[in-house]
């Protein structure tokens, strides 16, 4: 048995020349040589929302993004789905617009919609390599300082966490031992609880 895709599917959706009715974004059904079912995935379909989509992005239309989010908002209640999709070679639109050099579709993306910074396509390549390949190093360094931000957080998340289970390991130990003492009262004292 097949498992169940989760199926968006975008209707009304406004795109040049005409609007997109029932298309899916995740997969669809299509039938082989022999006329049997098969479900194609989001790598090998790009129906025309997807397809205006990265235009938009690929050529900087912040106002053609943004009808699109909109619409996607309106009608499903998110537009996550297309954001963090990719194309047949596993390039979101983060990785087009860096690639073509669209620093204010790349912020858009970063900082409006949560495009992953770390997402990367089927060769391997982040987003930031796409710009580096061609040469638009303010988009570089733009995702560069993005990244490290990111991880910047992280460490410090972690680093947080640490030094909360050290403190709580050493409160445990230090109450632990006072009753072992004898000393009932000794750490309520010294504030632990």
């Amino acid at each position: 048995a097949k498992a169940e895709r989760s199926r968006v599917a975008f209707r009304d959706v406004p795109e040049q020349g005409g609007v997109a009715s029932n298309i899916s974004l995740h997969g669809a059904s299509t039938t082989d040589s022999l006329g049997r079912s098969k479900e194609t995935t989001a790598s090998s379909v790009e129906p025309p929302v997807f397809k205006q989509w990265l235009a938009y992005v690929r050529s900087g239309n912040l106002d053609g993004i943004e009808t699109i989010l909109l619409s996607l908002q309106v009608n499903f209640g998110t537009f996550a789905d297309i954001v963090h999709s990719s194309d047949r070679d596993g390039m979101s639109a983060l990785h087009w617009a860096a690639r073509e050099g669209q620093m204010g579709v790349v912020r858009f993306l970063i900082n409006n919609v949560g495009a992953d910074v770390f997402a990367v396509d089927d060769n391997g390549l982040l987003a930031s390599d796409h710009a580096r390949e061609m040469y638009y190093m303010d988009v570089v360094h733009y995702l560069e300082g993005q990244e490290g931000f990111l991880l910047k957080s992280v460490v410090s998340m972690q680093a947080s966490l640490r030094r909360g289970i050290a403190a709580h390991e050493h409160k445990r130990r230090f109450v632990a031992a006072c009753r072992l003492l004898g000393y009932h009262r000794l750490h309520l004292t010294h504030g632990f609880h």
